[in-house]
């Protein structure tokens, strides 16, 4: 309890960051767009039709630095447009922190989170992901929190997916690791022979 109060204090404490979006860029079908950009929160849409990177090129406005609330739609459009469901997403910041991760709510799975240095990833289970996201208060929880750096400094936001394996991949790999497991045992097997 103590320490959820500090760090309420400490968020409180900390400025609202001004952040303006300069750019994004996607390729092929893939879209991103700016919902809201007002002092201290950032709402982001994402479109995924295609597993390519959607990256926001953020520009921070406060001399001091500080943090903003960001909260996304995430819609996924894979399963209709490529016939196969998001594995993983992943949120990757450049030139910034993530200070608190905020609520993760998918519409058919049950998300796994990772936070490695500046990429968190959301891993969906079972089958992954085909409907969409809403990431922080969007979908009922907290927002994330996101530490800019001073005024003038530009950073970024990547949001990239990655397809469920198919069948037949994970079918490869099993039989790949067994002959390779093969070959080592048959090699064990001749050394101590010749000794």
């Amino acid at each position: 309890m103590r320490n959820t109060l500090i760090a309420l204090l400490l968020l409180a404490a900390s400025p609202a960051a001004a952040v303006t979006v300069t750019g994004i860029s996607a390729s092929g079908l893939n879209s991103g767009s700016v919902f809201n950009a007002a002092p201290g929160l950032l709402e982001l849409d994402v479109a995924i039709y295609e597993f390519t990177p959607i990256v926001f090129t953020l520009l921070g406005e406060d001399a001091d630095g500080g943090s903003f609330a960001m909260n996304a739609a995430v819609d996924i459009f894979t399963a209709v447009q490529l016939g196969k469901n998001v594995g993983k997403l992943s949120l990757t910041l450049g030139g910034a922190s993530f200070i608190t991760i905020g609520g993760v709510v998918p519409a058919f799975s049950i998300p796994g989170l990772e936070l490695v240095g500046n990429t968190l990833t959301i891993t969906f289970k079972p089958d992954g992901e085909a409907f969409g996201v809403l990431l922080g208060s969007l979908g009922g929880g907290s927002d994330f929190r996101i530490g800019v750096p001073d005024v003038g400094q530009p950073f970024t936001l990547t949001f990239n997916a990655v397809a469920v394996p198919e069948p037949a991949s994970w079918a490869m790999m099993i039989a790949g690791f067994g002959f390779v497991g093969a070959v080592a045992r048959r090699r064990r097997r001749v050394s101590v022979l010749c000794s």
